[in-house]
């Protein structure tokens, strides 16, 4: 049986840690946008109706740590994304495609700008007061 190691079908396969890295970066909006819905369905099913403005304050739900990832994911998930666009121009082993890097990590954030901005449901209001 030939050593695993000496097989050209593992090089093929494993990524470096470092594209690992920028792409967990550049999907910080996507993973914080999950959350934050996750955030808005676990309400729904505690209260029975969906979450409004003032009704209930968000952290009255008892889902505290679930409430401090996504307010400490607001400045993480834009510092995420600053860092894995400047990951790309300033790092020597970077990914095949690093254009595509930066348009996930930016479309993630414009998405996520934009959902904020329409407010569907009200529930980015109601997680601000």
């Amino acid at each position: 049986m030939p050593a695993l190691e000496n097989s050209p079908d593992i090089e093929r396969t494993t990524r470096p840690p470092l594209a690992v890295l920028m792409w967990s970066l550049a999907s910080a909006p996507v993973a914080w946008l999950l959350l934050f819905g996750l955030f808005v369905l676990r309400a729904r099913v505690t209260l029975g109706r969906w979450p409004a403005p003032y009704r209930p304050d968000p952290r009255d739900l008892g889902f505290d740590f679930h409430y401090a990832a996504i307010v400490a994911g607001v400045p993480l998930m834009l510092t995420a994304v600053l860092c894995a666009i400047a990951s790309t121009f300033l790092v020597e082993d970077r990914p095949k495609r690093p254009w595509l890097l930066r348009l996930t990590a930016v479309m993630g954030l414009v998405v996520a700008i934009m959902l904020a901005h329409a407010d569907p449901g009200y529930v980015f209001t109601w997680l601000g007061d």
